[in-house]
């Protein structure tokens, strides 16, 4: 491509004549920017599949360990009194093993131990069912607009996960806006080599691309490598567990999509989501 930066290897030979003496050089120059690409992408992805391996073993360890805590706050509970005074520390129990037990549901996610009921679907449908949850999400400080392509391709994926996906994207998108802004949501379809799909894609074919923008603060570029590890967050203590993107990452590493992100300090940041298409019709309900 014009104008985009290549990576070269050098590589100098000496030429000498009977006595040994350099009378000149042989120069080979070798373009080695896919193959510095490809191997980047392949060792972050086995980063995030070794991460992923150690937060799926704790992911489960933990969800044991909560069922057990709301089994018994729910026992707790139906043996106390209406008016009784203790019945409001156990509904907080309760309520907060509720919330651990959502972190471990975005663990696991990640971990690609969670179930997914891949289908033929139209993406279009499910981005239009998802919008006016969304709107309600961002608040009335933000503004959302959603153009999607009319002649979009059926893909095979989990509607609830894709939902679930665009549900965790839009909530980094309204932190990273919190003096308003706008957040716009398009569909398009793509046919993409594998050179220029983000990891952990399934290969080069025919995706439909959804694209979530945002005129949020921006992601300084090197972060790219990080945001998608589970944990990691730029926000405040407190006001992020650093799950979301990493539970979209595995919804979409389970499913044969991917997710990649382009951004610019202090202007935005868009994240393409890649949906495998699929040939086949979606079944009847």
């Amino acid at each position: 491509m014009i104008g985009s930066p290549r990576e070269l290897l050098v590589e100098l030979s000496p030429i000498r004549d009977d006595a040994g003496r350099g009378i000149g050089a042989v120069q080979i120059v070798r373009d080695v920017t896919d193959e510095r690409r490809r191997q980047q992408a392949e060792a972050q992805a086995s980063r995030y599949e070794s991460v992923g391996q150690l937060a799926g073993g704790i992911a489960h360890d933990f969800n044991n360990l909560i069922t057990g805590i709301l089994a018994y706050s729910s026992l707790i509970e139906e043996s106390l009194e209406a008016g009784d005074a203790r019945r409001h520390d156990v509904v907080e129990i309760t309520r907060a093993a509720g919330r651990a037990a959502e972190l471990t549901s975005q663990l696991l996610a990640y971990a690609r131990r969670q179930e997914v009921a891949l289908r033929v679907i139209e993406p279009n449908a499910v981005l239009r069912g998802a919008e006016q949850l969304l709107r309600r999400l961002l608040g009335k400080e933000l503004e959302l607009s959603v153009d999607l392509a009319p002649d979009a391709w059926h893909v095979r994926f989990d509607p609830a996960q894709l939902e679930r996906v665009l549900v965790n994207l839009a909530i980094n998108a309204r932190d990273a806006m919190p003096n308003g802004g706008r957040l716009h949501i398009s569909s398009a379809n793509v046919t993409m080599p594998a050179a220029d799909l983000p990891q952990p894609a399934s290969g080069a074919g025919d995706y439909v691309r959804v694209d979530v923008s945002d005129t949020g603060h921006g992601i300084a570029p090197e972060l790219f490598d990080h945001i998608f590890e589970p944990f990691f967050t730029t926000k405040d203590v407190g006001k992020g567990t650093g799950l979301g993107l990493a539970s979209a990452f595995g919804i979409l590493q389970q499913s044969g999509g991917a997710v990649g992100v382009e951004s610019v300090v202090g202007t935005g940041t868009t994240f393409r989501i890649y949906l495998p298409r699929a040939r086949e019709q979606p079944a009847a309900l």
